[in-house]
């Protein structure tokens, strides 16, 4: 019997066939998931200890690591580019932190190399320091040629003048500069040539207008002493104190004093014509007296108010400015001082926010509150003072130094400052408050006892319980 093999196949072609391409299939399939998951590992596992490698070699060095972050980044493979920076701000964190261990605040050279150094990691940070570096080579050098200026014009045998020249070749700071430049000038100055008569008629053409040669010689200028020249140039000598008549605001004829002489009158600094003042004519002497006379209560009384008021408005200032001064005070030895408080607390503060803690340099939340107590003081000087909005940079510069506002200066030195600031206050509250007892004896004396009724807006001022000095309370004298 013939067997049909074709034909058995044929058969069972559908099911077995069907079985054989499955159970292939299915193979297939599991061979291929296996193989490619150990593909995948191993790759993964490369990756990974290439990067590892990468992150070791350049470890020390944040812009490669950025530069890396950057090409996985480029790739997609941002987890391995977040690891990457995090080593790149670390590095950063490491490099700064090794910078500022060689640090000399007070060596322009240090602070230009270091401030060099962390610019490449921190162009702020770094811009900071080398910036008040560069600041502090330019102040040496005009130190330097303003001592040599000072020898050259005095010569080696005037002991004072060569020590402001040894004074300023030491300066190592735009504050020490400052500081010593008042000197300086005040010393140049003085040796402006006043004594021939070309000097002598130039400068005080400063002080007559459109003077002539005539004139000049009239007054006789040339002849006159250094000391009378400058008494001269004052108001002080040239002639006797006489009265004019003149017209004030209202066109009401009024007297007043100058002092006169060669047929000129001094008048806010300068001598000046009578008619160019806006004087009339010398006042009779017996009108002077009876003038003077019959006005002279009157104005004692009116200037003794004004300074009464004056001194009351001064009492409040005086009393907002000794507010927290104790507290502050003590604050001085833990903040930042000396002539790089501000960019120490700069540092602080800047480096605080990455990670870094330089509170060895000082307590920066005690020197934002000193800060913002200085500004309260300065504030109540100036008011004190009364200069409005006619404050110049200079009057700023004072002020800063006169109230202890500038945390520039030395520990010793603030403490010193404030607690004479302190004191100059206590004493303005005590004068206000003896005028103002005295002033309302008066009035009761005179309105049978009804003075507080009319003193109700100007009470007495209390005075602080306590005073510091150098870190020990101690009471403060009625």
């Amino acid at each position: 019997m013939a067997i049909n093999i074709g034909g058995m196949l044929a058969q069972s072609g559908a099911t077995t066939g069907q079985l054989m391409g499955q159970g292939i299939a299915n193979l297939g399939t599991g061979l291929g998931t296996g193989l490619g998951g150990m593909l995948t590992r191993r790759k993964k596992s490369r990756e990974a200890e290439q990067l590892q490698q990468l992150l070791t070699a350049n470890q020390t060095d944040p812009l490669a690591l950025e530069r890396i972050a950057q090409s996985y980044d480029a790739t997609g493979k941002t987890e391995a580019a977040a690891t990457v920076r995090r080593a790149a701000s670390f590095a950063k964190q490491q490099q700064v932190k090794t910078s500022l261990q060689n640090l000399d605040m007070t060596d322009p050279a240090s602070l230009l190399s270091v401030g060099r150094d962390i610019m490449e990691v921190d162009t702020e940070a770094g811009l900071g320091l080398v910036s008040k570096g560069s600041a502090m080579q330019q102040a040496a050098a005009k130190g330097a040629r303003m001592a040599t200026n000072l020898k050259n014009t005095f010569g080696a045998d005037n002991a004072a003048v060569n020590a402001l020249a040894e004074e300023l070749s030491a300066i190592t700071t735009p504050e020490g500069l400052e500081a010593l430049r008042p000197s300086y000038v005040q010393q140049m100055v003085e040796r402006i040539p006043k004594t021939g008569p070309d000097a002598r008629y130039t400068i005080a053409r400063g002080f007559v207008p459109n003077l002539t040669r005539e004139k000049f010689n009239e007054i006789g200028l040339a002849k006159f002493s250094e000391d009378a020249f400058d008494k001269w140039m004052a108001g002080q000598e040239g002639g006797d104190i006489a009265a004019w008549q003149y017209r004030d605001a209202d066109g009401n004829l009024d007297i007043k004093a100058f002092r006169t002489g060669n047929g000129l009158v001094y008048v806010e600094g300068q001598w000046v014509t009578p008619e160019a003042a806006g004087l009339i004519q010398e006042a009779p002497e017996s009108q002077v007296i009876s003038q003077a006379a019959s006005s002279f209560e009157d104005e004692i009384i009116k200037k003794n108010a004004e300074n009464f008021f004056e001194l009351h408005q001064q009492a409040r200032e005086s009393s907002s400015a000794l507010a927290n001064l104790d507290e502050v005070i003590g604050m001085i030895d833990t903040m930042p001082t000396g002539a790089f408080a501000d960019t120490k607390a700069n540092l602080i503060r800047y480096f605080r926010q990455i990670g870094l803690d330089l509170s060895d340099l000082g307590n920066i939340e005690d020197y934002q509150t000193f800060e913002a107590s200085a500004g309260r003081r300065v504030a109540s000087y100036i008011k004190t003072l009364g200069s409005g909005n006619g404050i110049t940079d200079k009057d700023l510069e004072f002020t800063l130094k006169v109230v202890g506002a500038s945390a520039s200066l030395e520990p010793g030195s603030l403490k010193r400052i404030l607690e004479e600031f302190r004191q100059g206050n206590i004493n303005k509250i005590k004068d206000y408050n003896n005028i103002r007892t005295k002033t309302a004896n008066a009035l009761d004396k005179r309105s049978q006892g009804s003075s507080e009724l009319s003193m109700s807006s100007f009470q007495l001022i209390p005075l602080p319980s306590t005073g510091y000095t150098f870190g020990t309370p101690v009471p403060v004298n009625e």
